[in-house]
């Protein structure tokens, strides 16, 4: 069974690790030492920044790091998306598959976690947050793995260019591709779940309307 669990800093020697791990600094480039993990994430796990940050677990074992945020409270990264015409009402995702031995073989079929987390995550987000009307995902253009994990759950590219955090964050790879999937037409989940507590991911719907 998957499940997200909110991230704390006892948390922070894994999400080290992960973060130290060659396939995932390749494209998630940021400093792994505790005091760089504190700057980054410390924040969110305070409630001071409105970022959310989860831990994946399967069967309990933790196999990875996923973080959601709504663009309205981010304004400067939308700004920098704004060649996407991405909705104010968005949300945006970003994930990490930390245990290497779980990342799928390629960009092909495979039995990589990739695409049940991402459909684990929409799912949760559509069902916590009813104002949220896009979900999106900037993604470096030589991230094949990533970027087909995406499409195969029924995410689509919608632009492709340059983006000002894609180039601090990957010098020489400028070049990102925003892919986006729309909220399903299906009915809202009853409301009153707390925000960022421990859950496991609503229902998967992977037959999401997507643009």
């Amino acid at each position: 069974m998957l499940r997200f669990r909110a991230l704390g800093r006892e948390d922070f020697g894994l999400l080290s690790t992960w973060l130290a791990a060659p396939h995932v600094r390749t494209w998630w480039r940021e400093n792994d030492d505790p005091g760089s993990l504190e700057a980054r994430y410390g924040p969110a796990i305070d409630g001071a920044d409105t970022t959310e940050c989860f831990i994946v677990e399967r069967d309990g074992l933790a196999i990875g790091f996923v973080q959601r945020y709504r663009l309205k409270d981010n304004p400067e990264w939308q700004q920098a998306l704004r060649g996407a015409d991405v909705p104010r009402d968005g949300a945006g995702i970003d994930y990490l598959v930390g245990a290497e031995d779980r990342v799928g073989p390629g960009p092909g079929p495979g039995p990589g976690p990739g695409p049940e987390i991402i459909d684990s995550l929409v799912a949760d987000t559509w069902a916590r947050y009813p104002e949220v009307t896009a979900i999106m995902v900037d993604v470096s253009v030589d991230n094949r793995r990533s970027w087909r994990a995406l499409e195969k759950a029924a995410f689509v590219r919608v632009w492709s260019g340059g983006s000002s955090q894609t180039i601090r964050a990957m010098p020489g790879s400028i070049t990102s591709i925003c892919v986006c999937g729309t909220r399903p037409r299906c009915p809202a989940v009853a409301p009153g779940r707390r925000r960022g507590a421990d859950h496991a991911p609503a229902r998967r719907r992977r037959a999401a309307t997507v643009v």
